[in-house]
């Protein structure tokens, strides 16, 4: 397994100056390969953030090699040597979490692997961490739950957080 783990401070420059909230901010892309093996033995990955000071866990993500439900985009689709990957994935943890405050120390975990029996590879690509993501993203937001038959309403919020001007931009959003 290949891992990263990073420890910073939450400071002063975490602020986003548009909502005056705390935000910590990356984006991330995992690549795996899919031997078509059982769940237990396929090439995962996994992203955590952890406030240290507070013992408490603000993010996680885990998944599988071709699980259902991952927008999961491939390369050489049903061969031996199918890669899969989505696009890449903005993760914003909000200072509105409970316990987030200024000075807490918090760690960024990153870990994929390949498969086991084997040699197929996972891999999480990561960039533009802080309270700008540099060029275009798009952050989906939605009430965590909601009652039978009740209309559910997502908040799309589009920024270029380049030095250049983007054109003919376009948002597309699928529904989970």
């Amino acid at each position: 397994a290949n891992s990263l783990s990073q420890t910073g401070t939450v400071g002063a420059g975490d602020v986003d100056s548009s909502d005056g909230l705390l935000h910590l901010r990356f984006v991330f892309a995992p690549i795996v390969q899919n031997p078509a093996l059982t769940a237990a033995l396929q090439p995962y990955y996994f992203v955590q953030v952890t406030d240290l000071t507070q013992n408490l866990v603000l993010y996680t993500d885990f998944a599988y090699a071709g699980q259902t439900g991952i927008p999961w985009q491939s390369v050489n689709t049903g061969s031996s040597s199918e890669i899969d990957y989505t696009d890449w994935q903005l993760v914003d943890v909000v200072g509105a979490t409970p316990g987030l405050q200024l000075g807490d120390q918090v760690q960024l975990l990153i870990v994929a692997s390949g498969s086991q029996p084997g040699s197929q590879y996972g891999k999480v690509w990561i960039d533009g961490d802080g309270t700008t993501i540099g060029g275009i993203n798009v952050e989906g937001s939605a009430a965590a739950f909601v009652p039978k038959n009740s209309p559910l309403t997502y908040t799309l919020t589009y920024k270029n957080g380049g030095t250049a001007q983007e054109t003919n931009s376009t948002v597309t959003f699928v529904t989970p």
